[in-house]
């Protein structure tokens, strides 16, 4: 998904239950928002204006439901490389 000149991607954070966490979830989000400040604007998932979803999974099973965000993208992050992947594709 690439974004329009001088407007930000607004994805919604969705977190899984944390029953199996790899990795700190936070600690990656954290570092997102302050890379890609300039070019994301991470949102609630109750935001209307949300242009995609970022599911934050702490394993590789990604169990978390998502079918209700189908008509927008959703990048899933189940480890810190998805996470370097993410902020890579987004500059």
């Amino acid at each position: 998904m690439r974004h329009k000149k001088g407007r930000k991607i607004k994805p919604g954070i969705k977190y899984c239950g944390g029953c199996n966490p790899k990795y700190d979830r936070a600690d990656v989000v954290k570092k997102m928002q302050h890379v890609l400040k300039d070019k994301v604007d991470f949102g609630s998932l109750e935001d209307e204006e949300i242009s995609g979803i970022l599911v934050v999974v702490g394993c590789e099973t990604a169990c978390v439901d998502a079918s209700r965000f189908k008509k927008i993208p959703i990048w899933v992050i189940t480890q810190p490389g998805d996470a370097e992947k993410f902020i890579c594709d987004m500059k």
